[in-house]
């Protein structure tokens, strides 16, 4: 049996900080009336429909970023520790879910220099 590839795929949806002033025509206009929320998930297959819905999505396996529209900038050790940082017990409790080579994936990729 082969070893899934497993993927950390997010989604962002933009929403108004005040929903009480959208009525203003140049409310979400200005950067700092609007905020992105984040849901993100890891999954071991990708369909044609995940390509539309997730703004990044990486491949944990391969060590490379298959879409990145958030923040094109980032390289994949950067995106993978933003989210390794920021959602370090949710991260951890679905790795948990899986087998013990995923979790050596990431910490291989986290400790290990950047890539470009």
């Amino acid at each position: 049996m082969t070893q899934p590839t497993f993927y950390v795929v997010a989604q962002y949806a933009l929403r108004p900080k005040d929903r009480m002033k959208t009525f203003d025509p140049e409310y979400m206009q200005h950067g700092d009336n609007y905020q992105y929320d984040e849901m993100f998930n890891i999954v071991t297959k990708i369909r044609d429909k995940d390509l539309h819905k997730y703004g990044v999505i990486l491949d944990l396996n391969n060590k490379k970023i298959i879409k990145n529209t958030f923040n094109n900038k980032k390289t994949y050790p950067e995106i993978l520790q933003y989210f390794t940082d920021n959602y370090s017990d949710r991260f951890a409790s679905m790795l948990s879910e899986y087998i013990q080579d995923v979790k050596d994936i990431i910490s291989t990729t986290a400790s290990s220099p950047d890539e470009k």
